[in-house]
């Protein structure tokens, strides 16, 4: 039996456009405020599709729905193979056409083309002021929903908590930057007495050879405290050696490691890490029966 001829389900732009608005308002309503950050290519590897020296510098604020608002979806914190595995998911919804206002009209189509929300680029919400995350969009459904009314209406993002590596992160939005700087790689390096200067925050740093251009190291400085003369750097490029010269670029200070910088801790600035007491204390974590797993 064909369907009513009299009655228009897919083509009728006024329905459409009802059933839009009402999204958008019911997002505006329990949605909250989120920023889209593009990823920028900074140094892409073509073998491995991969840069690890991304960088973000650009935000675009615009309302999203939060569809787990319960707790965070995914296998949360559990032990794999590879150890100690945190994965935190969640998914939003963002109205089709607030998108397109809001970011894609929003670019510059001379540095980077942008149609639709992209895997890899970050989405930053502020639960609270001291809860306030940056989650990897890491697949973006755009049909959803089976075209009600013959249109689509958002696109649905299924985020994680960003893993950071080396990524730069630099919106000139204080509270985004905060977040990234807190869960980014940090590299500690204590220096000898005897040294000349104090490293400037956000100076680059480098050692080996005579010019930054050139150096067989580098990073970003985190912070420099003078009385226990340690260094805490990000964004590593190469391996801080022992009993070398570390210059600031800037700065021009010159400071002598102790100790290389494969020595310390990649996530000292989390209250919560225990990887240092994981590694110390294995059999207090892990215990061993004795035999074998099955043979009981």
């Amino acid at each position: 039996m064909a369907v009513n001829r009299y009655f228009e389900s897919k083509g009728f732009r006024a329905e459409q456009n009802l059933l839009r608005n009402l999204t958008e308002e019911s997002i505006q309503i329990h949605g909250t405020e989120t920023h889209y950050i593009p990823r920028d290519t900074v140094d892409m590897d073509a073998f491995l599709g991969e840069d690890p020296l991304a960088a973000f510098t650009t935000t675009y604020p615009i309302e999203m729905y939060l569809a787990s608002m319960e707790s965070f979806a995914g296998q949360s914190e559990f032990i794999s193979k590879f150890g100690l595995h945190i994965e935190d998911q969640a998914t939003f919804l963002v109205s089709t056409r607030r998108f397109d206002a809001a970011v894609v009209d929003a670019v510059d189509s001379a540095q980077t083309v942008i149609s639709r929300p992209r895997e890899a680029d970050l989405i930053y919400v502020e639960m609270s002021p001291d809860h306030r995350y940056l989650f990897e969009i890491k697949f973006v459904e755009d049909k959803q929903h089976l075209f009600q009314l013959g249109e689509l209406y958002t696109y649905e993002l299924r985020c994680e908590l960003m893993n950071f590596t080396n990524e730069k992160v630099d919106t000139q939005v204080d509270n985004i930057d905060e977040v990234a700087q807190r869960e980014a790689y940090t590299v500690s390096i204590t220096m000898d007495a005897g040294g000349t200067g104090t490293y400037l925050v956000g100076e680059s740093v480098y050692q080996g050879n005579t010019t930054l251009a050139t150096a067989t190291a580098s990073a970003e400085v985190y912070t420099w405290t003078a009385s226990t003369r340690t260094l805490e750097v990000q964004r590593v490029v190469g391996a801080f050696a022992g009993s070398t010269v570390v210059k600031g670029d800037t700065s021009g200070a010159q400071w002598t490691t102790v100790t290389a910088a494969a020595e310390t801790a990649p996530t000292v600035h989390d209250p919560l890490s225990d990887n240092e007491f994981l590694q110390g204390n294995p059999l207090n974590v892990v215990k061993s029966r004795g035999t074998h797993m099955l043979e009981d």
